[in-house]
């Protein structure tokens, strides 16, 4: 076989695209993806209110744990009249007749020592039951500090846009395995110090950073990607999403049962501090060495691959993959495609003679390069500017979808835990089935999902007078728009070329965050107009668009700009 026409698929057919190796090796990446999920999903709960109301200091002690609902409620505390059921209002009360605190008229707390015509607002709050947050503790409650609450959130996936572009290029320059421990630790190590936060303001701060530092999940994806053969990546897609989601409900079950935030974090975000044993652990991606030129340790990997598996590597596996190294990192474009590299002799017989320091120079050379080309390239720019669309969009309704799931009526900590392990783990599940195992394509996978998103999120507000069917729109809008976040990650993973892969994707999703960024703030939009008409519009334009990537079933993952341009033509199928 002609050497420049090889393929790093090829090396896994023979090692063995999805053996007890991957196995361990998906067991060993599951525990950093749930780690990296904590960061997603604690601020919904952290930041969550409590229900509650005014304290009524002529009628009850704050010291003797007050009751939520006393006899005499009603004459101290008007009624809101939207709710219908005789909700105590949160933030006013009748003001008082006589000047007496801390509870001297408990004995004879009737209407008549209260003025109905005259309510004032409070600032001492009685909770309905016991539950510790950002939001109770730094007494950010009331509807003028609502935007308080909504910027946390905001400030969460602010981090998150800022920090994955650059994971992004550090991953592909650095390596997967060292962003992954890196990421890992910091998240983790400022997870836990954020929960010795004594206000608002350095909460949001630690927010900020631990979000920053997010790259453990798109190089732990990555790293996972790359450790399978090509009929065995959008199992591999499923398997590491379901890892997210399980640690997503884990956050929601941790605060059920501490309902204290600061307990959550620690008990959370304390196991991760163990990351800097991967390390020994887990070997980074033999895709990357090859394109970096370090032959040895690939090989190396590729053997320890071989052995766990039960397979025999043929005489001549070395060679291929050193050949594949030293022509410019695996397969070469057409010469008119080619990236001019001065330093780097596409050469077999140059190998031994390139110093390594001069190798790693060169490389970053490439990489700048291959990105000029990138922009030189209309269809790729085209591409990346659908795919950014894309990705904001899907972001925006996952995570929207997240937060509403927590104020439909019942137990918020219920509703999320269904709604993740109903809506998302089935949708993860389904896009293993449908894209990989009955072979639907990703393109009209992600447009079919995308429109019945669209569909669901509209009809939301039509039923908002049934709670039940409300309830169940929920799930199938988080099953289809979970179906079509997972579709979105491994699409965009195999657009685009294996040497600015993990940049273009950390890009992606950069961009993404943007969505999930507006997502937080639709107490605010759902004033003037519900936020479900919003994301069921937009859901559906963007089914539209989707209409415009490239078909890559069954496609070599490619490995060049020139491949990733055929994308969707029978040259570029297997």
């Amino acid at each position: 076989m002609d050497n420049n026409m090889m393929n790093v698929d090829e090396l896994f057919v023979e090692t063995g695209e999805c053996g007890k190796y991957q196995v361990l090796q998906y067991f060993l990446l599951a525990f950093p993806i749930i780690f990296s999920s904590y960061q997603t999903i604690t601020y919904i709960f952290s930041t969550g209110i409590p229900d509650y109301r005014c304290l009524v200091p002529e009628c009850e002690n704050e010291t003797e744990s007050p009751k939520f609902s006393p006899p005499w409620l009603r004459s101290a505390v008007p009624m809101e009249a939207e709710s219908g059921s005789g909700h105590p209002a949160q933030c006013m009360r009748f003001r008082p007749l006589m000047n007496c605190t801390d509870g001297g008229l408990v004995d004879r707390c009737t209407a008549d020592l209260f003025d109905h015509s005259d309510p004032i607002r409070c600032h001492q709050f009685v909770f309905r039951e016991h539950e510790r947050t950002v939001a109770s503790e730094f007494k950010i409650l009331c509807p003028e500090n609502e935007w308080k609450i909504a910027l946390v959130g905001t400030t969460n996936y602010l981090g998150f846009l800022i920090g994955m572009p650059i994971a992004g290029v550090l991953s592909d320059s650095y390596g997967r395995k060292t962003i992954l421990i890196v990421s890992c630790f910091l998240q983790s190590l400022i997870g836990v110090l954020r929960s010795f936060s004594q206000d608002y303001e350095v909460y949001l701060l630690l927010q900020f950073m631990g979000a920053f530092f997010c790259g453990a999940y798109n190089a732990g994806f990555i790293l996972a990607l790359e450790a399978v053969g090509p009929s065995k990546r959008v199992l591999g897609n499923a398997i590491i999403c379901c890892f997210h989601s399980l640690g997503e409900a884990n956050v929601a079950f941790t605060m059920w049962i501490l309902k204290d935030w600061r307990w959550m974090s620690q008990v959370l975000f304390g196991p991760g501090l163990l990351s800097l044993a991967y390390y020994w652990l887990v070997p980074e991606s033999v895709r990357w060495l090859i394109t970096k030129g370090n032959v040895e340790e690939a090989t190396d990997v590729f053997k320890r691959m071989a052995k766990i598996n039960g397979r025999e590597l043929s005489p001549e596996f070395e060679s291929r993959v050193e050949a594949m190294s030293t022509s410019n990192q695996l397969p070469q474009p057409p010469a008119k495609e080619m990236i001019q590299i001065k330093d780097i002799e596409v050469r077999n017989s140059s190998v031994g003679s390139i110093d390594n320091t001069k190798r790693r120079n060169s490389v970053r050379k490439q990489t700048s390069a291959s990105m000029k080309e990138i922009l030189k390239s209309h269809t790729l720019m085209f591409r990346i500017f659908c795919a950014v669309f894309c990705w904001c969009i899907i972001t925006m309704v996952f995570f929207g979808l997240a937060l509403r799931s927590v104020t439909v009526a019942g137990n918020k900590y219920k509703n999320f835990i269904m709604t993740v392990l109903l809506g998302e783990v089935p949708g993860y599940i389904a896009t293993y089935i449908l894209m990989d195992v009955k072979q639907v394509g990703r393109r009209p996978s992600l447009y079919l999902s995308l429109g019945l998103t669209g569909v669901t999120c509209l009809l939301f507000h039509v039923c908002r007078d049934y709670a039940t069917l409300q309830f169940l729109l929920m799930l199938i809008g988080k099953f289809s728009i979970t179906f079509a976040f997972a579709v979105i990650y491994i699409f965009t993973a195999e657009m685009f070329p294996t040497e600015l892969r993990n940049s273009l994707l950390g890009i992606c999703s950069m961009f993404g965050h943007v969505g999930s960024m507006l997502a937080p703030q639709t107490a605010f939009l759902a004033k003037p107009l519900d936020p479900m008409y919003v994301w069921g519009t937009t859901a559906l334009i963007a089914a539209g668009l989707s209409f415009l990537f490239p078909e890559t079933i069954n496609a070599r993952l490619p490995d060049t700009i020139g491949e990733a341009e055929k994308l969707g033509t029978k040259s570029n199928t297997k």
